[in-house]
């Protein structure tokens, strides 16, 4: 459970990444970013990485973004889960240390039942009251998940602020 009230994330090269659960941003400033805001996903690779266990329970209110440019995602707020694709393998010679979890993969493998997250590791997000200032672009990219919400936000061109961002 996380609680982000009255803070500036600004001048960040990196991305936003938020894995995790049960996670308010309120009253909140974004930017001016090179870079992707707020980005909601979890990424695996069978046993080689991983990048997170979900994204659920987000609350996004009466935030402002800035200036925010999304370069890699080419947006403010970005959501995905990132599943294996077809012929991305367990790698044979990086083991699972976790004997429990190896045991059930193996199982898994054994029976040719492949290895996938659930949909519900990313969903349940809402996005409400904001203020998005010179968007370049999509405000919010989902790639895929469940139960999203965007209410009452709105867009404000103002070509002072883009002058002003050093990222301009």
């Amino acid at each position: 459970n996380f609680l982000f009230r009255n803070c500036r994330f600004h001048d960040s090269p990196g991305r936003g990444l938020v894995l995790g659960n049960n996670i308010t941003f309120e009253n909140c400033t974004f930017g001016p970013l090179n870079n992707s805001a707020l980005q909601f996903q979890s990424c695996y690779s069978y046993n080689a990485w991983c990048e997170g266990i979900g994204c659920t329970n987000v609350v996004v209110r009466n935030c402002r973004f800035e200036n925010v440019l999304g370069k890699s995602q080419g947006v403010p707020i970005f959501t995905a889960l990132r599943l294996p694709w077809k012929g991305d393998q367990p790698l044979p010679h990086l083991k699972i240390a976790h004997p429990e979890f190896a045991r059930t993969m193996a199982e898994y493998e054994a029976k040719g039942v492949p290895v996938t997250p659930s949909g519900d590791a990313i969903g349940r997000i809402l996005i409400e009251g904001c203020t998005f200032v010179n968007p370049r672009g999509p405000l919010w990219r989902i790639m895929n998940g469940h139960g999203f919400w965007f209410c009452d936000n709105k867009v404000v061109w103002d070509d002072l602020a883009d002058a002003r961002s050093p990222h301009a």
